[in-house]
């Protein structure tokens, strides 16, 4: 916790409009105090600068000319990113998901026998009997049947890949689910509660730990 009132942390620097990383080295150079970091005692220092000097540098002309810039490219850098994020959403829309219709007993005979392979994951390959796989609960069976369906009818590894490094990965990852478990929810109504758990699951896994 900071408790001297006359300066601000390098991350309430950044919460002053226009300043960023690079202004602060450009401007503010070294810290004026650095102190121990009550919550990581081991850690790096924490660096302090003095709210008058900041104040002075935020009044001069070449402050004012280079926040004026910087803000254009922040600007410019979010439309640019927001694009991309559009063009991602679109990708995934425009991809044909189709999941085959069968019979209920052949669709949990399949997984089973995919389950019995090793094909789905780890958490799902339980060594077992045919007869056992097919008298399992019906939690166990329908996570199988998803996820069967999910890694066999869809290129959902293939456009995971394609994905990669790419601006608005998560949301677009999501999206991706979304519409595979949309398709599986379809053709079989039976497996909407496992799908939506699934979507649930990769949701918090993947954009509200980031």
């Amino acid at each position: 916790m900071k408790t001297d009132e006359t300066m601000l942390t390098k991350a309430e620097v950044k919460d002053r409009e226009g300043w960023t990383e690079a202004g602060i080295k450009k401007f503010l150079g070294k810290p004026d105090k650095t102190t121990t970091n009550m919550y990581r005692r081991s850690g790096p220092k924490v660096q302090l600068f003095d709210i008058k000097r900041i104040d002075l540098i935020e009044k001069t002309k070449e402050f004012k000319t280079w926040k004026e810039a910087s803000l254009k490219r922040s600007k410019t850098s979010k439309k640019a990113a927001d694009n991309k994020r559009q063009e991602l959403s679109d990708q995934i829309n425009s991809l044909k998901i189709e999941i085959p219709l069968m019979q209920d007993d052949v669709l949990i005979e399949r997984a089973c026998k995919s389950q019995q392979a090793g094909s789905l994951s780890n958490f799902d390959h339980v060594s077992m009997s045919m007869k056992d796989c097919r008298d399992s609960d019906d939690e166990f069976l329908h996570r199988i049947v998803v996820n069967y369906l999910r890694h066999e009818y869809t290129h959902y590894e293939t456009e995971l890949e394609e994905l990669s490094g790419k601006t608005g990965r998560s949301e677009a990852y999501i999206l991706l689910l979304k519409r595979i478990f949309d398709a599986i929810s379809e053709q079989y109504p039976w497996l909407e509660y496992e799908c939506m758990r699934q979507l649930d699951k990769k949701e918090d896994q993947f954009l509200y730990t980031e």
